[in-house]
């Protein structure tokens, strides 16, 4: 991720504590990236290609004021967490609708 590209995310989701490597950071940046970057699936609807290299995540999060669905908010926020030390890994995860197990159609961090 550029580096002038963290400082305008950090900017967007008001972020003004020191970055580094800790539960408060981690529960922090989460909550304020929710509350600024909304769940959001339009591209697949308007048949738009859903790009998931992070010069894309970037442009489409910080310069187009969107947001995105499961893979594109996870995938941007794994590489904001890199960025700043933590260790991260994406996982695929399963949504339980009315007690049936779906595929693994959605993604999850550990941190």
């Amino acid at each position: 991720m550029r580096k002038e590209d963290l400082e305008l995310y950090f900017e967007k989701i008001q972020f003004d504590k020191e970055r580094k490597v800790g539960f408060s950071v981690l529960q922090s940046i989460q909550e304020q990236h929710s509350h600024t970057f909304p769940f959001e699936n339009l591209n697949p609807l308007l048949e738009i290609p859903v790009r998931l290299d992070i010069e894309s995540l970037s442009k489409k999060f910080l310069h187009e004021h969107r947001g995105g669905y499961c893979y594109e908010q996870n995938l941007f926020l794994k590489h904001v967490l890199e960025t700043i030390g933590f260790k991260v890994r994406g996982l695929h995860a399963r949504v339980y609708t009315e007690g049936k197990i779906n595929g693994r159609t959605h993604m999850i961090l550990l941190v």
